[in-house]
């Protein structure tokens, strides 16, 4: 399939490098209920494995919802009858590609999942699967443990950081944690879209922290490079297969 689309799309929403638009709770029916009301990570099974993010309501046999790619939202509104789900609306794209109608045709199977085929416009029909995201069992609060103190050369860059990608006229924002101890620097990236990504090949240079993550269903990697401008403030490059873009952040509370 020509997916023909820029690197930021795949890569921003497979980092889901994401993403972004929000699926936005992990909440929504258990595995195996009746019905296609909830929140949905899709698959869209093309060159790569893309997922975004799907809303979906059921009245009766009447669905509508919201579809969450790329290059824009897309209402959604059809039915679900006999276990077949079948939805679509147009889509006004964001990154100035061609609009039309994007339409679901897909079964809900035993174990709660859909399959089955999206239609997006030239590019014919695509491979869907879909799961709901389910609901996260509650934990006994566990005992306080005392916070070891960041130490080494990333320790100036320890903690939690909102990042955001610039693509274009579009913003991507990601929940960043980086953890210090030594000289061993580890953390995670993540959006509502890809849930949490882990980081590899992390290190410092100078006042410049790098590090990578993996794209989803692929062996490529998406390569960060953030500057510190002061303690709270990073700025930097995101950098693929297809070209680079810029960064920033800003440090959590």
């Amino acid at each position: 399939m020509d997916m023909r689309m820029t690197w930021w799309n795949a890569a921003a929403f497979a980092v889901a490098l994401v993403a972004g638009a929000s699926a936005s709770s992990a909440q929504g029916r258990p595995t195996g209920t009746a019905g296609v009301t909830g929140s949905w990570k899709v698959s869209l099974h093309g060159q790569h494995v893309i997922p975004v993010g799907m809303e979906l309501a059921q009245d009766g046999g009447t669905v509508t919802g919201t579809l969450m790619l790329w290059n824009g939202d897309v209402d959604l509104r059809g039915s679900f009858a006999g276990g077949r789900l079948t939805v679509g609306g147009t889509l006004t794209p964001t990154d100035g590609s061609a609009a039309g109608e994007r339409r679901i045709e897909a079964t809900l199977n035993d174990d709660g999942t859909l399959a089955g085929t999206i239609g997006v416009g030239a590019m014919g029909q695509v491979k869907l699967t879909a799961e709901r995201f389910k609901e996260r069992p509650v934990r006994a609060p566990a005992a306080p443990a005392m916070a070891k103190p960041a130490s080494g050369p990333g320790a100036p860059f320890a903690g939690g950081w909102t990042v955001t990608v610039a693509m274009g006229a579009e913003r991507q924002a990601f929940a960043v944690n980086i953890v210090a101890a030594g000289d061993v620097i580890s953390g995670t990236l993540g959006s509502d879209h890809s849930g949490l990504l882990t980081l590899s090949k992390a290190r410092v240079e100078g006042s410049t922290l790098h590090f990578s993550v993996q794209m989803t269903g692929t062996p490529q990697l998406i390569e960060f490079h953030a500057t510190l401008t002061d303690p709270r403030t990073i700025t930097g490059t995101m950098t693929g297969p297809m070209g680079t873009a810029p960064i920033t952040g800003t440090r959590r509370p």
